[in-house]
């Protein structure tokens, strides 16, 4: 990347989504980009009109417009703007049209360091594209490979896990009472191959954790005037025993010690990344704990389950936003 500040336009109509990519962006990037959010096409284009921009990263499916019509009128305000184009699906959907508007492409669920890697490598030919008069364009072909990504071309091809998971890779349950991230969450473990179960409140969790084995719980601390750490303190012999190991989340940070307590094995802070979350629950399945016929020490308290994920995260997430349980 140039040493001069690129300026980055992301679109996203997620606002909890659009404001984790930001604020991993700018984690990421640093001094070397700015980077401003619109949450719908009408007021991005209005943005575009009034600021010169290096590089947009839009959603692929935005209310009231199609992918083709927000590409092509971007185009039309700033024809030597770069775009990466974000997706649930693969790029074998997309008609030729909008290969021939992106220079990026990335697919649902994603890390983000694959993600900065796409984008620092579009930054860098920001350059080449205006000093070359359209020549050396770095347009996806429309044959483009479904896991594209700029590792791809170096390293063969990417997929989101080292290893790939059978149909059954895991059970998760999603204790959130916000719907959005609900459906984030969801939809990334679903196409990790994980079978996800919801529940919005405590009582559906509650019957969840009644009738169904988990894997993983992933447990939301504050729904509406309910309070996901009660569940936790009610079933945590219950969660012991069937090997669940439970992820709790909060906006506050100050929960990370409150819930380690109370026998949670993480604490994730939001906004989380989806990367974070996917690589953590791929450490846990990994290393699940060893169930023992009777699951409570000699003066009658759980036994500690045995944990070794930290020293396996990425670099920095032990300590930032992920805290293990001893």
């Amino acid at each position: 990347m140039s040493e001069k500040t690129k300026k980055i336009l992301l679109i996203e109509n997620d606002p909890y989504l659009g404001t984790t990519l930001v604020w991993a962006l700018a984690s990421g990037l640093g001094d070397n980009a700015v980077i401003e959010i619109s949450n719908t096409s009408d007021e991005a284009l209005i943005i575009l009109t009034k600021q010169k921009f290096d590089l947009v990263i839009s959603e692929h499916h935005m209310p009231r417009i199609s992918c083709l019509e927000l590409l092509t009128k971007i185009r039309e305000i700033q024809p030597e703007i770069s775009a990466i184009l974000i997706s649930d699906f693969g790029p074998d959907i997309l008609d030729k049209e909008i290969h021939e508007l992106i220079d990026g492409f990335i697919s649902k669920p994603f890390g983000l360091e694959k993600l900065f890697e796409l984008v620092k490598e579009t930054l860098g030919n920001v350059n080449n594209k205006k000093s070359s008069n359209g020549s050396t364009s770095q347009r996806l072909p429309a044959n483009t490979p479904s896991n594209y990504s700029p590792t791809h071309k170096k390293n063969g091809p990417n997929n989101h896990n080292a290893n790939t998971k059978s149909e059954s890779a895991g059970r998760i349950l999603i204790m959130e009472d916000d719907p959005g991230l609900r459906r984030i969450y969801k939809k990334a473990l679903s196409r990790s191959k994980y079978k996800v179960f919801e529940a919005d409140t405590l009582q559906m969790g509650r019957d969840l954790l009644d009738t169904h084995t988990f894997d993983i719980f992933i447990c939301d601390i504050h729904l509406g005037r309910e309070r996901g750490t009660d569940l936790l303190i009610e079933k945590s012999e219950q969660l012991l025993k069937n090997g669940t190991q439970v992820i709790m989340c909060s906006s506050y940070g100050q929960y990370r010690y409150l819930t380690q307590e109370m026998g949670a094995d993480f604490f994730l802070e939001k906004p989380i990344s989806i990367g974070t979350l996917l690589t953590l629950i791929t450490r846990l399945m990994d290393n699940k704990p060893i169930i023992t016929a009777n699951p409570t020490g000699t003066n009658g308290n759980p036994q500690n389950k045995e944990k070794s994920i930290t020293a396996n995260l990425p670099a920095g997430l032990e300590t930032s936003s992920l805290c293990q349980s001893n």
